[in-house]
């Protein structure tokens, strides 16, 4: 293990501390605009991702704790920011809809990812698997990261008037929230 443990209980005490933090911070966060949210997950989860790195070098428990800890809390806060853009943007009578397919995809982005490091742990040893984990998941949350800036950022760049200006784009513009926004409520969250 990361930090010179082969101790089940502690590896299952790291996952139910990354699982308590996420739950902890999606209810501290609730009724945050999503755009804030998802963009301090991707940065938080980034963040634990280079820690993860460091605890493979030097073996620390506590370094360990506090990667989970960042990580939780950045799960938390990008799937309640993406919950709450579903919910704002999802007509109520294709709520269920959307909502069941968001968690397909969800699952299938945690399930996959952790298959395919498995194989590599095989191929390669746990530690490098890691490693390679970490960097790849890295660049995928920094790119997403970016990726939602400069869709922000040109979002605001175009005229309220505009074509491509959805009524909640057009409102947001003008400092007000769409009549038809919603926001997530404890009993859609799992």
């Amino acid at each position: 293990m990361l930090a010179d443990s082969a101790n089940l209980v502690l590896g299952g005490g790291v996952v139910a501390l990354m699982l308590g933090c996420s739950a902890t911070a999606q209810r501290a966060a609730y009724g945050r605009r999503a755009a804030p949210l998802q963009a301090s997950g991707l940065g938080l989860l980034t963040a634990s991702l280079a820690l993860l790195i460091a605890v493979g070098t030097v073996h620390s428990l506590g370094l360990l704790l506090g990667a989970t800890v960042l990580a939780g809390i950045g799960q938390g806060h990008g799937f309640l920011g993406a919950m709450t853009d579903i919910s704002e943007a999802t007509p109520p009578d294709r709520h269920a809809d959307v909502l069941s397919s968001f968690y397909v995809v969800t699952y299938l982005g945690t399930g996959l990812p952790v298959i395919g490091a498995g194989f590599l742990a095989t191929a390669l040893g746990l530690l490098p698997a890691i490693r390679a984990f970490a960097v790849i998941t890295g660049i995928l949350c920094l790119a997403a990261l970016a990726a939602r800036i400069t869709a922000r950022n040109r979002a605001e760049m175009r005229p309220t008037g505009s074509p491509t200006a959805t009524p909640a784009r057009r409102s947001a513009a003008c400092g007000a929230r769409s009549t038809r926004s919603r926001r997530v409520t404890w009993r859609q969250l799992p």
